[in-house]
C-alpha cells in the first residue's frame, strides 16, 4: 500500500483516504524517508534546487499531495511542501517535537509462561508495537508492551491478549500451574481499567469460554514492579530456526486459540463456500471484537442443513 493522496485535517494531521483514520505528519513522513533524506527536504527550501513560486510549492511528489486532485509536477523537479507547512513540519521535528511524536506508552499482561504472551505481540510491531520485554510484574510471569499510543492503542493490545489467555484459569495458564502464573492485566489509567473490566465482563456474559464459566483475570490500575527476564525473541527465534519444534510449543495454546477464534468453512442448504470466523464469538462477545461483526457479515448462521467442509474450528 502507498502514500496516495493526503487531505489535511483541521488538527494538522493528514488522513488516510481509505480509512479516514488521523495519523500524525511526521510519522508518515519517517515512514517513508531516512533521517538524512527529511533534513534534506526541509533545508532544500532555501537551495536553488527548490526556488519556485509560492504557486508551484504547493503539491508534493514524493508523499502525494497535501490538496486532493493537485496537479502531478513536471518531470525531474520534486516539490516537496508549501512554505507555511514547511515551516510548521520544522517545527514538529525540533527535538521538542520529535520528544513527544515518539513517546511510548506501557502495558503489562500476563499469561502464564511470558513467551507466548513476548510472541503475540512481537507480531504488532508493524502496527505500532515498539518493544516486548518478558519478565515479572509484582511475583507475576508477565510481559511488558512499549507501544505508540498514536498507532496502536491499549484496547486493541488488550483484544489480542484476550485471544491468547484462558481466562477461567486462575491457578496458573494451560500447562503452567502455579500462581506465578495467573493472568493479570496492568492498567496505566482509571479509563484503561474501566475498558479492561468492561470487556471482562462482557465475554464472560457471552459465554465464549464456557457455559456458566466465569472470567478470573485480575484487572489491578497500578504500575506493577517489573524486572524484565533478560530473554527476548524466545519463540521467534525457535520459529525460525526449528519450525517443527516451534509447532510443537505452540500446540496446545494453537488448538485453544482454534476452539474459539479459528474459522469453519461449510456449506448451508447444499450451497458452498461460506467462511464464518470465531463461530463461539456471539453476542456480548462482539461487543468486545467487533471484527468478527464485519468478517462474518453475510455469512450464514452454523444452523439447519450444514455441512462442515474444513477450517480450524471444530
Amino acid at each position: 500500500m502507498g502514500f496516495a493522496h493526503f487531505p489535511m485535517n483541521p488538527s494538522g494531521t493528514f488522513a488516510h483516504r481509505w480509512s479516514g483514520t488521523p495519523r500524525p505528519i511526521l510519522t508518515a513522513l519517517r515512514r517513508k524517508f531516512p533521517s538524512s533524506k527529511l533534513k534534506s527536504i526541509f533545508y532544500g527550501f532555501g537551495s536553488k534546487r527548490y526556488s519556485s513560486t509560492s504557486a508551484e510549492l504547493a503539491s508534493t511528489t514524493i508523499m502525494g499531495s497535501l490538496e486532493p486532485n493537485a496537479p502531478s509536477p513536471s518531470t525531474g523537479r520534486r516539490n516537496v511542501l508549501n512554505g507555511t507547512t514547511g515551516l510548521w513540519l520544522c517545527e514538529i521535528i525540533s527535538p521538542q517535537g520529535a520528544t513527544k511524536a515518539t513517546e511510548l506508552a506501557t502495558a503489562t499482561f500476563a499469561s502464564g509462561n511470558p513467551i507466548f504472551l513476548e510472541y503475540v505481540f512481537e507480531q504488532l510491531k508493524y502496527a505500532g508495537v515498539a518493544k516486548v520485554e518478558p519478565g515479572v510484574a509484582d511475583g507475576v510471569n508477565a510481559v511488558q508492551v512499549s507501544y505508540q499510543p498514536e498507532r496502536i492503542s491499549f484496547v486493541e493490545l488488550l483484544r489480542n491478549y484476550w485471544k491468547h489467555c484462558l481466562p477461567t484459569q486462575a491457578d496458573g495458564q494451560f500447562e503452567e500451574k502455579g500462581l506465578d502464573n495467573a493472568p493479570v492485566v496492568w492498567t496505566s489509567s482509571a479509563e484503561e481499567a474501566e475498558v479492561a473490566r468492561q470487556q471482562k465482563d462482557q465475554l464472560g456474559q457471552s459465554e465464549i469460554f464456557g457455559v456458566k464459566a466465569p472470567i478470573v483475570v485480575k484487572i489491578v490500575n497500578d504500575t506493577p514492579a517489573f524486572a524484565a527476564s533478560g530473554a527476548t525473541s524466545t519463540l521467534s527465534a525457535l520459529k525460525k530456526s526449528d519450525p517443527k519444534k516451534f509447532k510443537k510449543v505452540m500446540k496446545v495454546r494453537q488448538k485453544y486459540f482454534d476452539q474459539h477464534f479459528g474459522f469453519v468453512q461449510y456449506c448451508k442448504d447444499n450451497v458452498c463456500g461460506y467462511v464464518r470466523f470465531a463461530p463461539k464469538c456471539k453476542g456480548t462477545c462482539e461487543a468486545v471484537f467487533p471484527e468478527y461483526l464485519e468478517t462474518n457479515f453475510g455469512q450464514p448462521e452454523l444452523d439447519g442443513n450444514i455441512k462442515f467442509t474444513g477450517g480450524t474450528f471444530k
